[in-house]
């Protein structure tokens, strides 16, 4: 009796996680109910939370959505392969969520190399630049070199160059018209 109790709440569990899943999704835009067709406006660059990366990630398993994705990544590109790769990671993600990560990731930060976007934006690359005298892996080599700049820069802009964030200025912001009003409620 307890078992058969203890299964069905288990069922009832993965049931209701695949609901929320489901709500979550249809709620973020990512899918229009009607056509299960991804809607390619519904993520907004550059990405600011890790649920905004997860609903690219998402979108990404789409090949209609892939390809949108991957026209926009080439309009970004140059002549160069580094400077395309960081064009292309400064376009996915905004300084706050890629100062989470790492390149293969840390105990402490994500790994950007274990995402979709990053696989895709490789393969971009690797289409683009691809050639005789600019091996694949040459190719490969200068988007490690790229994104680990760039994940360099975005903590620099973060944490050492005053780089402050929305909550930051709005605590900030808070104190200071605390400070105001403690200032004139002594003075008079």
């Amino acid at each position: 009796m307890l078992r058969t109790l203890l299964k069905s709440v288990s069922e009832l569990s993965t049931k209701i996680d695949k609901l929320i899943f489901l709500c979550q999704r249809s709620a973020m835009g990512v899918i229009d109910r009607r056509t299960e067709e991804m809607d390619s406006d519904a993520i907004h660059f550059p990405l600011r939370t890790h649920e905004e990366l997860r609903s690219l990630e998402a979108a990404l398993d789409n090949k209609k959505y892939r390809d949108h994705f991957v026209a926009r990544l080439r309009n970004l590109m140059c002549d160069d392969t580094r400077k395309s790769a960081k064009a292309c990671l400064q376009y996915i993600l905004s300084p706050e969520l890629a100062n989470i990560y790492t390149l293969h990731g840390t105990r402490s930060k994500f790994g950007i190399s274990k995402y979709k976007f990053y696989s895709t934006v490789q393969s971009a690359l690797c289409s683009h630049f691809r050639s005789a005298s600019c091996p694949e892996k040459e190719i490969l080599h200068a988007m490690a070199t790229a994104s680990q700049a760039f994940l360099h820069d975005a903590r620099n802009k973060v944490h050492k160059r005053g780089w402050r964030s929305k909550e930051r200025l709005a605590s900030q912001a808070l104190s200071d018209v605390t400070n105001i009003i403690n200032d004139t409620s002594t003075s008079t």
